[in-house]
């Protein structure tokens, strides 16, 4: 059965809300310290490590954990993260990251492991395509055998 938001306790909805805060703000150091230093980089190794065990540590109920960019924010297992102003920093980079890619939502699947989530966080440092930035993004994590992580396009809304 799915959950749904009103049978989640409050306690449990806080926790999910903070872990999801913590994964956009260490996603973000992450993208940064990929852009200057290689994946065996030290640093680097910690914040990746330290991200994939909070998302393994949702992904304990054995569901899917989906992040997704909706109304100019990110939920988390469909709770709502919401920003202040120690983070609004990474919310916005982390949001424009998504629009540059057309990204709407990254779904971890139970056993995805810690090398698929690397290889995403390097493929996100890669030049995005002006043509298609979404469809060029899914074809290279698919030649690097990146299973259990799916992507899902961002909704096209067109205005009159």
């Amino acid at each position: 059965m799915k959950e749904t938001l009103a049978s989640i306790p409050v306690e449990k909805q806080r926790a999910i809300h903070q872990a999801g805060v913590e994964v956009i703000v260490k996603f973000y150091s992450l993208l940064k310290l990929a852009r200057l230093y290689s994946p065996e980089n030290v640093l680097f190794r910690e914040q990746l490590t330290h991200v994939y065990q909070t998302l393994q540590n949702l992904l304990a109920e054995g569901q899917e954990v989906s992040l997704k960019r909706r109304e100019g924010t990110f939920f988390l297992k469909n709770i709502r993260l919401r920003f202040i102003f120690t983070n609004y920093h990474a919310f916005k980079f982390m949001l424009q990251e998504f629009d540059k890619r057309q990204l709407g939502a990254i779904h971890f699947l139970p056993g995805f492991s810690l090398e698929e989530w690397q290889n995403l966080v390097v493929a996100f440092t890669l030049p995005e395509a002006k043509r298609r930035p979404f469809e060029s993004l899914v074809d290279h994590i698919t030649r690097l055998n990146i299973e259990n992580i799916r992507l899902e396009k961002a909704a096209e809304v067109s205005f009159p």
